[in-house]
């Protein structure tokens, strides 16, 4: 069996997932790795530092305003209710 070449990382839209995968990112890139880490345009300076390559959800997809409205509403079953595909 060969040594998986591609890793893609599809994150939520939210520092608290994206920043402690950005080093693991880096490190897979750094090891030769082509990888690929879709999120919200919103964090794309920060996953290009690591070398990855960036394609955007589309907009309105999910973003991190719309995780971070559904936490603050004290309604937390909001939160999964985000949509992850266009319609």
């Amino acid at each position: 069996m060969g040594i998986v070449a591609t890793i893609i990382f599809i994150e939520i839209p939210a520092f608290g997932h994206v920043n402690p995968s950005l080093p693991l990112a880096r490190e897979l890139v750094r090891r030769g790795r082509e990888v690929i880490f879709y999120t919200d345009a919103e964090f794309a300076a920060l996953v290009e530092a690591t070398g990855a390559t960036f394609p955007a959800y589309p907009p309105g997809i999910l973003t991190s305003q719309a995780i971070a409205d559904a936490t603050q509403t004290g309604d937390l079953l909001r939160v999964p209710r985000v949509r992850f595909a266009a319609e």
